[in-house]
């Protein structure tokens, strides 16, 4: 008589999480490979996607531009700097 090998818990789990994403890659991919609207839809939604990462890019080197305006106008503001060789050489 043989045993039968026990199905191991991790293994069934693993199974059961992996085959939902495996059919939904197929059946997007398949979607997207026959699907004319599909198609335009996903590349609308790249190209909203990828103005959105432009506008928030240009947002922040605006952001940055103007802390180092900042930066500059305070350094360059009077008394922020020693102004004689010895309050220098204290600094």
């Amino acid at each position: 008589m043989r045993l039968r090998r026990a199905r191991l818990p991790h293994r069934t789990a693993a199974h059961v999480a992996l085959t939902p994403r495996l059919f939904a890659h197929s059946y997007f991919d398949h979607r997207r490979q026959t699907d004319a609207s599909f198609r335009k839809a996903l590349k609308r939604e790249r190209r909203r996607a990828a103005r959105q990462n432009d506008a928030a890019a240009g947002a922040r080197e605006k952001d940055t531009a103007r802390a180092v305006e900042q930066a500059v106008r305070d350094v360059l503001a009077p008394g922020a700097l020693p102004a004689g060789s010895e309050a220098r050489e204290a600094w």
